[in-house]
């Protein structure tokens, strides 16, 4: 059977059947999948279908995926919602899914691919797909960061900072200007009560005597007690039988 990929997005009258292919393997409601598909556009995410030609030369959907940027990496893309309609599994269309998912990626100038599965390991890796660390696609409508700002964020928020500048440090919201420092040091010191007063007030000394009273104040003021914990939430009994921990697994693939 001859397939070909074709972009959602350029064959309107195609949506709704994605939409039951999509729903059969990951149930959610028409409206929230319809929103979905119909960000897909030529400069991601992307949303493709795998196609073929019935007896009467109409369209028959076969499969789907969508391909998304990755934040921080340029050169990436990241492939999901890959999906077979039940009916045509097992026939190795989910394979030729995949590699025209990816010539169709490098033909538009991007070096690797990223994905992520709980149970399709051994299928990715029989497509030359190895582990790895985890990514962050882009999604629809969001602005994609550069290598720095990705890094930053990571920073921000306790990640790995390769690949921050000292550009981006220097321009980081962040940063204090020159005696800045020494007046916040100050304020968090005399909230302490590991510090005397007599050090306190050696760092008093070396600011502003606009700031002196504001400093002090703070000591004086005991800090707000913490709020009280919400109560405990009930337990109840699980069926461990029909419990099963997913593990989500991250591979890539140069194209």
């Amino acid at each position: 059977m001859n397939v070909q990929l074709v972009k959602l997005h350029q064959h309107d009258e195609l949506i709704d059947i994605a939409v039951k292919i999509l729903n059969d393997q990951w149930p959610r409601s028409k409206i929230a999948r319809l929103h979905s598909l119909s960000d897909s556009r030529d400069d991601f995410p992307c949303c493709l279908l795998l196609i073929a030609k019935d007896n009467q030369q109409k369209s028959v959907v076969i499969g789907h995926s969508k391909l998304a940027r990755v934040h921080g990496k340029s050169k990436s893309l990241f492939i999901e919602n890959v999906v077979i309609d039940k009916g045509k599994r097992g026939l190795g269309f989910g394979r030729k899914l995949m590699e025209l998912s990816e010539d169709y990626a490098h033909k538009q100038g991007f070096e690797d691919i990223y994905l992520s599965t709980h149970d399709k390991c051994k299928f990715y890796e029989h497509l030359g797909y190895c582990y790895t660390c985890a990514v962050s696609p882009v999604r629809a409508n969001a602005k994609l960061l550069t290598p720095d700002q990705f890094s930053a964020l990571q920073h921000h928020f306790g990640g790995k900072t390769d690949g921050i500048s000292k550009q981006s440090l220097q321009n980081d919201d962040f940063a204090q200007k020159d005696g800045e420092d020494i007046h916040l040091q100050t304020i968090a010191i005399a909230e302490s009560n590991h510090y005397t007063d007599t050090v306190i007030q050696q760092m008093i000394g070396t600011l502003p005597a606009a700031n002196i009273e504001e400093t002090v104040h703070t000591k004086l003021i005991p800090p707000a007690p913490p709020p009280v914990p919400p109560p405990p939430q009930p337990r109840f009994e699980k069926d461990q039988s029909n419990m099963r921990q997913e593990i989500q697994y991250w591979m890539m693939k140069q194209l």
